[in-house]
């Protein structure tokens, strides 16, 4: 592991497996399920500026159905990901009420 890094969970043939934590010397924190030392399944991953992602991941990113909160900029999206950015059908949410309901086209990458 890097410097500072921090895992509990169980490691299987040197590779991290199952369920498990990890946190990050910038406070990135992710809570969830490993295959392959990479995020998979279900999880959750609280950013260094504190937004939140709660959803499913694949081979490292998040992918399927997923929900983003972001604190700072104050909006959430629920909906449909694919290799870590928005994309697919989903809500976005903005503290003014804006609401948007529809497919997302362009694929846009959010980073915490």
């Amino acid at each position: 592991m890097p410097n500072g890094v921090i895992y509990k969970g169980y490691w299987i043939n040197g590779q991290m497996e199952g369920k498990a934590k990890l946190i990050f010397p910038d406070g990135d924190l992710y809570i969830g399920t490993f295959k392959d030392n990479k995020f998979e399944g279900e999880g959750i991953r609280r950013f260094p500026n504190s937004d939140i992602y709660r959803g499913q991941y694949h081979d490292g990113y998040q992918n399927g159905c997923g929900v983003f909160i972001s604190v700072e900029e104050r909006w959430r999206y629920v909906g449909q990901w694919l290799k870590g950015k928005i994309h697919g059908k989903g809500l976005c949410i903005w503290l003014d009420g804006t609401v948007y309901d529809g497919d997302v086209r362009v694929r846009v990458k959010v980073v915490g």
